[in-house]
């Protein structure tokens, strides 16, 4: 069964953003995103970087707007 997994981006202004998405299968899926969470961590320490079930508002909206672009 797939399944989705967002890595979330907290800024110290409490200000949230999705920044990457990853369709998941397996323990290899899941473990790649662990090493990609990793990355944004080691990039970026002014934020807190975590994995998420739930994608920002923002994300969604920006989604759509890419399909109707299309």
């Amino acid at each position: 069964m797939s399944r989705t997994i967002y890595i979330n981006r907290k800024d110290c202004y409490g200000n949230f953003e999705t920044v990457d998405e990853f369709m998941v299968n397996d323990f290899k899926g899941r473990k790649y995103a662990r090493e990609m969470l990793k990355e944004y961590r080691l990039g970026d320490s002014s934020a807190h970087y975590y994995m998420s079930q739930k994608a920002c508002k923002d994300w969604y909206d920006y989604q759509a707007e890419e399909l109707n672009n299309d």
